[in-house]
């Protein structure tokens, strides 16, 4: 009599466990700051389930057992957390002409006359003169977008020299006074295209290119910094390039 009872006892609680799957859920969140493919791309591996992201909705639908909806959801409030305000920085690009001959009196304004003094203490022109300005504006910690973070134009004084200017990104340090890291900084001088034929006749066309620059460059805010020179032509006159960055909060 006591087996029989046991065995009953042990088949009840069985049955009782087969009757009680996990149960399911599902849910719909906003997410209002983060990027919702991104989020899911990373939540996905570590969590599985049924996730699915709508951008034009900004949300994110997932389904599956109670805990496990539960935990996700957790994670995605987790993420979805303002960006932090990140300032503008205006770079300033001064081009100045460096002129090798003549006894000419030097021609930039009046914010330049500290820097022109220390170009006639580092080389030997006679007179300098400022060229173009240049202002570029972006925000902190934004990709190149191919749009704000570059520019071009035609080099005054001259009929077939152009010039252009990009930059990749940037950031701000922290501290007094601040740093800009401009990543990827890129100028180029170019000239005509010169078309050439060969004795077998195969015609190419070349541009000239007097000068390249491509680095990333650490400036504090408002120092005014001699990024580079090259020559611009036969007489020995060079091509200068001064930037200084200010942060706009």
């Amino acid at each position: 009599m006591k087996l029989t009872i046991g065995i009953g006892l042990l088949l009840m609680t069985a049955a009782g466990w087969a009757q009680e799957p996990p149960k399911n859920t599902q849910a719909i969140i906003e997410v209002k700051y983060a990027d919702v493919n991104r989020v899911t791309d990373l939540l996905k591996p570590i969590y599985g389930g049924n996730i699915k992201a709508d951008s034009s909705l900004h949300v994110i639908g997932v389904s599956g057992p109670t805990d496990l909806v539960a935990a996700i959801t957790a994670a995605i409030q987790k993420l979805d957390v303002p960006l932090s305000s990140e300032p503008d920085v205006e770079l300033t690009v001064y081009l100045i002409s460096g002129v090798a001959q003549g006894q000419g009196t030097d021609d930039v304004p009046q914010e330049l006359a500290s820097t022109v003094k220390q170009l006639h203490g580092l080389f030997a022109y006679k007179s300098y003169k400022l060229s173009d300005t240049l202002v570029l504006r972006g925000r902190s910690g934004r990709p190149y977008n191919g749009r704000d973070t570059e520019t071009e134009g035609v080099l005054p004084g001259t009929t077939n020299l152009s010039y252009r200017l990009t930059y990749n990104s940037l950031e701000v340090s922290s501290g007094d006074p601040r740093t800009v890291h401009i990543n990827a900084l890129g100028f180029s001088l170019r000239g005509p295209t010169v078309t050439t034929t060969s004795k077998d006749n195969v015609t190419t066309d070349h541009t000239q290119t007097p000068a390249r620059i491509f680095t990333d460059l650490d400036v504090r805010e408002g120092q005014k910094t001699v990024v580079g020179k090259s020559s611009v032509n036969g007489a020995g006159d060079a091509l200068i390039l001064v930037i200084v960055p200010k942060i706009v909060e």
